[in-house]
């Protein structure tokens, strides 16, 4: 149901559509989003690096607005105590690195959550910043690679046969 309206949008609005879905997806967890939307714009010929920076720059505000949610509206997250406790420790302990680990952490991880904790606990905006975007950077880089690499073998495969 989604991918009916979401594949027609994305087609015709480009890499605009990738990155401002991007953006959205950041604040609503879709499983699987970024993936998908790789493959289809790979699909469609689209440029690699054109579809990294589309990520990038849609992922990377969606994390800065999540981040900003938690400075300005820290009263709103504690509803599952134990796991913000958990979270929290987490950042304290490993501080910029906890952001890049878990900016790069592929699905189900809900960075989104993890955001709003960092702003909560008052992080340092930039240290945030540069964290995140290396750890999107080499998630969205990563997933890019492997599916340009599949689709490369697939293509080999299929000269085989």
């Amino acid at each position: 149901m989604i991918l009916d309206f979401l594949l027609p949008f994305l087609t015709e609005y480009g890499l605009i559509a990738l990155s401002l879905s991007s953006f959205v997806t950041s604040f609503i967890f879709v499983p699987g989003f970024l993936e998908l939307s790789i493959i289809a714009f790979l699909g469609l010929n689209f440029n690699p690096v054109l579809i990294f920076l589309s990520i990038m720059l849609g992922s990377v505000l969606g994390g800065l607005v999540n981040y900003y949610i938690g400075v300005f509206g820290s009263n709103l997250i504690f509803k599952n105590e134990r796991g913000v406790e958990n979270i929290k420790k987490w950042i304290e302990r490993w501080g910029n690195l906890s952001v890049l680990v878990a900016s790069a952490l592929p699905v189900p991880f809900p960075f989104a959550l993890f955001a709003i904790l960092t702003g909560f606990l008052k992080m340092d905006a930039k240290s945030f910043s540069l964290a995140m975007i290396i750890g999107k950077s080499i998630r969205i880089a990563f997933s890019i690679a492997v599916l340009v690499w599949g689709i490369d073998l697939l293509k080999f495969y299929h000269i085989l046969l």
